[in-house]
């Protein structure tokens, strides 16, 4: 019997993708997404409006200058799962605050940010030259967790190219402040590590932020490859021989899981409401997902949790699943895929 397409019996959202491995092996790429709403008293149900599937993915502006809303949903051989946070820092009661730690805790991962009012470096004359000085944070009370506000961006004021400073983890971040800069006025990151304050403009920390890391930044664009004259002769159109998986995992510093969450990890936010504190279960529910050949017995394929999305400001949780098949050489011979829900059981909470 020809391929009829993807036969769907739960509420998640499925897409399927044929792609190709780093090695050009077809493979079939099965995503489903489910959307949950919680509430302050940490109630989780089925969301009004279930979020889709975004298979290019999704930048806040324009890709050359803003961080990533969304990585791209439908890669293969993911290795673990990506945590992002979509939102903003809230004070407690809306009360104005020149600074609060924010905080979010999946299973026994755990991050945590200190956010701050609005601050600047500013330069200033002085009997031994210019000195730099921060200005005072302005109260706020709600702040976007975004990496535009994290340490980053450059300084290409300097006459010396040499001295010209760029932020590859970040570089639509702020705060960076070249040697010879003929900058006066910059502007301070408004989220930051607690371990590691700016207190001068020499420093560079890691930035701190709850997204997702665009593709050319650092540490990803390390594990894309080299894409150089070797490759264009021995490998093109596949991917480089020196692409390491990691790069698919997107989620930021401290947000790639230990591996595969499993949909059951209880999850704490910290000043992402005004409310202060919620605290919540994730259902335990999973797609099952079976694949059959003509002239074959459906197989349940591995399902793994690849990304756990957390939106504080809507309220909701989305999370996507993920499955593949080798169909190299087989793709049409393919028959079925079916999807029906199915539960984490206590075997598998407890691993």
């Amino acid at each position: 019997m020809a391929y009829q397409g993807l036969t769907n019996n739960t509420n998640y959202i499925a897409e399927q993708y044929l792609q190709q491995d780093e090695n050009g092996r077809d493979l079939m790429i099965i995503m489903a997404k489910v959307t949950y709403a919680y509430d302050v008293q940490g109630r989780l149900v089925m969301a009004d409006e279930a979020a889709p599937i975004i298979p290019e993915g999704e930048y806040w502006a324009a890709p050359e200058n803003s961080s990533l809303k969304y990585a791209p949903e439908g890669t293969f051989a993911k290795q673990a799962t990506d945590i992002a946070l979509i939102g903003h820092a809230c004070s407690p009661g809306a009360q104005p605050t020149r600074q609060l730690d924010v905080g979010l805790q999946v299973g026994k991962l755990r991050k945590i940010a200190k956010v701050f009012g609005d601050r600047y470096w500013v330069k200033s004359a002085g009997m031994f030259g210019s000195r730099w000085s921060q200005t005072q944070a302005v109260p706020f009370s709600k702040m976007p967790l975004l990496y535009e506000l994290a340490f980053g961006g450059e300084d290409l004021t300097p006459t010396d190219p040499k001295h010209h400073a760029y932020e590859a983890r970040n570089p639509v971040g702020t705060g960076m402040i070249a040697e010879g800069s003929k900058l006066s006025k910059v502007k301070l990151p408004n989220i930051e590590a607690p371990n590691q304050l700016i207190q001068a403009i020499t420093d560079r920390p890691e930035p701190t932020g709850f997204g997702f890391i665009a593709p050319n930044w650092q540490p990803r664009m390390a594990d894309a490859g080299s894409y150089d004259e070797a490759w264009r002769k021995t490998r093109l159109p596949q991917l480089p021989g020196d692409f390491n998986r990691r790069f698919f995992n997107a989620a930021g510093p401290g947000l790639i899981a230990d591996g595969y969450l499993l949909g059951n990890e209880a999850i704490t936010l910290h000043n992402l409401n005004a409310h202060g504190q919620i605290s919540f279960y994730l259902p335990g529910h999973k797609p099952a997902i079976h694949f059959a050949f003509a002239r074959e017995t459906a197989q349940p394929l591995t399902v793994n949790l690849d990304s756990l999305i957390i939106n504080s400001d809507q309220q909701t949780v989305e999370l996507l699943w993920h499955a593949e098949q080798d169909v190299y050489q087989r793709i049409y011979e393919i028959e079925t895929v079916i999807l029906t829900s199915s539960r984490v059981t206590q075997q598998q909470a407890i691993a």
